[in-house]
């Protein structure tokens, strides 16, 4: 579950090696991109968070047609 708004999202839900749920909160969003895959749109966050005391970057697609949104670590 993702949480968002224009610029800002609050809160993903991911689930871990071990299928537990981890939740990374507190996302400040770096960039967005607007690109074009074989004529479909695609929205690219570049982002930062705190999870587990360590700063990590990190990238969320997000795709309007499916209404889907994939984590790239």
């Amino acid at each position: 579950m993702l949480v968002h708004s224009y610029r800002k999202i609050f809160a993903i839900d991911v689930e871990g090696e071990d299928e537990e749920i981890i939740q990374i909160n507190h996302i400040q969003v770096l960039a967005v991109e607007k690109q074009w895959y074989a004529g479909i749109v695609n929205w690219k966050y570049r982002c930062q968070a705190v999870l587990l005391g360590k700063q990590i970057n990190f990238v969320l697609l997000f795709c309007p047609e499916d209404c889907a949104w994939k984590l790239v670590v």
